[in-house]
């Protein structure tokens, strides 16, 4: 019997620990880059989240899509679209 508590114990515990883990929030952004509907290849792509300054990049890919993750949500983001020449 008490082995069979031990266990429900343990049980509970663990899925208080995954239920716990489960409640980090985050933000992704995707999008495409284009000028006159032709994609734009190797263009920066950078988002500021304005109320703690954190900046998130990435590059376009060859049909000028990009794809941030892990982003903090709250607040104004200001983003922008960089081509290196």
């Amino acid at each position: 019997m008490l082995k069979r508590m031990r266990s429900f114990l343990v049980l509970v515990m663990l899925f208080i620990a995954v239920t716990m883990s489960a409640q980090v929030t985050t933000a992704t952004m995707s999008g495409k880059v284009t000028a006159q509907d032709e994609p734009i290849i190797g263009a920066t792509v950078v988002a500021v989240h304005e109320p703690s300054g954190t900046r998130y990049g990435t590059v376009t890919n060859v049909s000028g899509q990009f794809n941030l993750q892990g982003m903090r949500t709250g607040g104004l983001c200001m983003y922008a679209a960089v081509l290196d020449v």
